[in-house]
């Protein structure tokens, strides 16, 4: 689940640390099931440091008590954030071993859905005939946030292009509206089939 905007912070907001809040930084925000997570740190965080340190990037995967956590990536532009969630979908689902469906979910601004979407539908069936993935767009936000999941399946050799897709779509449009994003803390299960 992957909620993608441009960060535009001044000077004084950015930390010490350089990463987060870099000025022009895109941000994506995927929602991936909790028992995914310790694939994706690695042992003593070993997976994690070495994608922080191999793209310059600015990689978190906090805890949440629900059966979901959000993970982050923050990078300059929106290729090199699909490099990395390219890099990190063996660690996600293992080793690719035969043809697959796998899934990933992204969590985008609910202004901006409308862009991937397309008038009459026609933006969203083009990347579905571009890259072959099946892509869904939920009607309904998550919980408490402003925030839409649209759903990639497919094999590996369809799933990232498909995300490179639609990153190009929010990057052409930009964010609309008031962001409020989601708190996976805020999982419903009820109502889970309705938002994604």
């Amino acid at each position: 689940l992957i909620h993608f905007y441009k960060r535009n912070m001044s000077s004084k907001e950015r930390p010490e640390n350089g990463f987060e809040g870099r000025k022009g930084d895109f941000e994506c925000r995927m929602l991936i099931p909790s028992k995914m997570a310790g694939s994706i740190i690695g042992k003593k965080g070993a997976n994690i440091q070495m994608l922080r340190s191999e793209y310059s990037a600015n990689i978190k995967l906090p805890d949440s008590p629900g059966p979901e956590r959000i993970f982050s990536v923050a990078a300059p532009d929106a290729e090199l954030v699909a490099d990395i969630i390219e890099k990190t979908l063996p660690l996600m689902f293992g080793s690719e071993e035969e043809e697959k469906e796998e899934e990933i979910r992204l969590l985008i601004q609910t202004g901006a859905v409308g862009a991937i979407i397309g008038k009459g539908g026609h933006q969203i069936k083009q990347i579905r005939e571009l890259s072959g993935a099946s892509i869904k767009a939920y009607q309904n936000c998550a919980p408490q946030s402003s925030d839409r999941v649209v759903s990639i399946k497919g094999d590996r050799d369809t799933l990232i292009p498909a995300l490179r897709l639609c990153l190009q779509v929010l990057v052409d449009n930009g964010q609309r509206g008031t962001s409020m994003p989601y708190d996976p803390a805020n999982f419903d299960a009820f109502f889970a089939h309705e938002y994604g």
